[in-house]
């Protein structure tokens, strides 16, 4: 069971109070999402503007140089064949 206040009025008056505070911030607190909610809209939205507008970049390559490169392992002039010593194997 709940008890009367002792002072209706300044209890009466508190209450008001606190509601108004609860609307407030509730209506804040909206706020706050909807300007969020908005924000990522205009990001969104600039983002796709900003796709629409650039031109794809060319993809960055080296000029070509004339004739083929040299190759790192060029085996020119090939190299001669030199026998093992006997009692030597090819083998780890």
């Amino acid at each position: 069971m709940k008890r009367p206040p002792i002072f209706p009025k300044i209890h009466a008056r508190f209450e008001n109070e606190r509601a108004i505070q609860n609307r407030v911030r509730a209506d804040f607190e909206l706020r706050i999402f909807e300007l969020r909610r908005l924000m990522i809209m205009n990001l969104q939205y600039a983002r796709l503007q900003l796709a629409i507008v650039s031109p794809p970049q060319a993809p960055r390559t080296k000029p070509a140089a004339d004739g083929a490169p040299k190759v790192a392992n060029d085996n020119y002039p090939v190299w001669p064949l030199i026998p093992f010593p006997s009692g030597w194997y090819a083998s780890n």
